[in-house]
């Protein structure tokens, strides 16, 4: 598994990829990246295929700038990786998102997440956000609940 957006990744092999999905329209491919501020860069110099979902990773309020760099994008659908969810998500907002996926830590070395443990764990997303957006939820942590508070 790698980082198709990392800096690294000639141009030319990112265009090659987009072709091969291009290709295979019966497939939905779900890329997603760590290197968002590529995106925004290579965006206009790439067809972007209509089976291709665009995503980043977000894990706390530090890379909610991700979040900005994948709205550049033209991807037909744009979506989160809230795995693993590290801390609060506070200035969320979700317009221009299509699809979130949340879930914590899991395993026998389960780290800091702010998911672990408790049954009653909970994202919450700012009510504000939830009302702009008509984003899908998917968890991968059938004990975690997202919900919506008061701003």
């Amino acid at each position: 598994m790698s980082d198709l957006f990392h800096a690294r990744v000639p141009l030319d092999f990112v265009r090659q990829v987009f072709g091969v999905i291009a290709d295979t329209p019966q497939h939905t491919y779900q890329v997603l990246t760590k290197r968002s501020s590529r995106l925004p860069k290579v965006a206009g110099k790439l067809d972007w295929p209509d089976n291709l979902w665009m995503g980043v990773s977000v894990e706390d309020a530090s890379a909610l700038f991700r979040v900005d760099d994948l709205r550049a994008v033209p991807a037909a659908v744009r979506f989160l990786s809230y795995e693993p969810l590290l801390g609060p998500l506070d200035g969320l907002r979700l317009d221009g998102i299509g699809w979130v996926i949340a879930g914590g830590e899991s395993g026998p070395a389960i780290g800091r997440s702010t998911l672990a443990g408790s049954p009653a764990s909970a994202i919450t997303v700012p009510q504000p956000a939830c009302r702009s957006s008509s984003s899908f939820s998917a968890l991968r942590n059938a004990t975690v609940k997202i919900r919506c508070h008061p701003a």
